[in-house]
C-alpha cells in the first residue's frame, strides 16, 4: 500500500474519533442536565433548614433590647442569581456593627423576601458568628449574607428585610 493512502486512512480514523468522542460527550452532559431537572428539590435547590443559637439572648427580653441599641445594621441590599437549572437565588447583604462595649462571640441572623401584601415567600435563619469567625469584636463591622434559594421567576419579591434573631455576649 502507498504511504499517501494508509496516512488518510488513519486520518479519517483519527477524524472519527475525535467526533465520536464530541458526541458522547454531549449526550452525557444533556443527559446529565435533563437528569438534574427532572429530580425533586434538593436541599441546595430547595427549603434549606434553618439554623439555631443555642443560649442565645432572644427578642422579647429585656437584655436583647439593652443590646440592639448598640448593634447597628447598616441598610439590606438585595441582588438576584439564576442558578444553573433555572432557578433564582437572592442574596441579602448588610453590615453588622457591634458597639455594646463586649464582644459578640454569637450572632443569629434572619433574611425574609415578601411580596406586595407582605406575605413571607421565603425567609431563611442561619448562625453568622460562629460560622464566619470567631467572634465580632467591640468597635468592629461584620459583613453579612443571607443566600435564600429556590425561587421561580413568577416569585412577586417585592421587598426583603433582614434581621438579628439571637445574640450571646461575653
Amino acid at each position: 500500500m502507498p504511504d499517501g493512502l494508509e496516512t488518510e486512512q488513519e486520518s479519517k480514523k483519527l477524524q472519527l474519533m475525535i467526533w465520536g468522542s464530541i458526541a458522547l460527550v454531549s449526550v452525557l452532559l444533556i443527559a446529565g442536565l435533563i437528569y438534574f431537572k427532572t429530580r425533586p428539590e434538593t436541599v441546595s435547590n430547595g427549603p434549606v433548614a434553618d439554623q439555631k443559637l443555642e443560649g442565645a439572648i432572644r427578642s422579647g427580653s429585656p437584655e436583647f433590647a439593652k443590646l440592639m441599641e448598640n448593634i447597628r445594621m447598616d441598610t439590606p441590599e438585595a441582588t438576584q442569581d439564576h442558578t444553573a437549572l433555572g432557578g433564582l437565588s437572592m442574596n441579602l447583604y448588610t453590615t453588622v456593627r457591634n458597639f455594646t462595649g463586649k464582644n459578640i462571640v454569637g450572632l443569629e441572623m434572619k433574611g425574609t423576601v415578601v411580596d406586595q401584601q407582605k406575605k413571607v415567600i421565603k425567609e431563611r435563619t442561619i448562625i453568622v458568628i460562629p460560622k464566619a469567625q470567631a467572634m465580632l469584636e467591640n468597635t468592629r463591622a461584620l459583613p453579612v449574607r443571607i443566600r435564600i434559594d429556590g425561587f421561580k421567576d413568577a416569585d412577586d419579591r417585592a421587598n426583603f428585610t433582614m434581621e438579628i434573631t439571637g445574640v450571646i455576649v461575653n
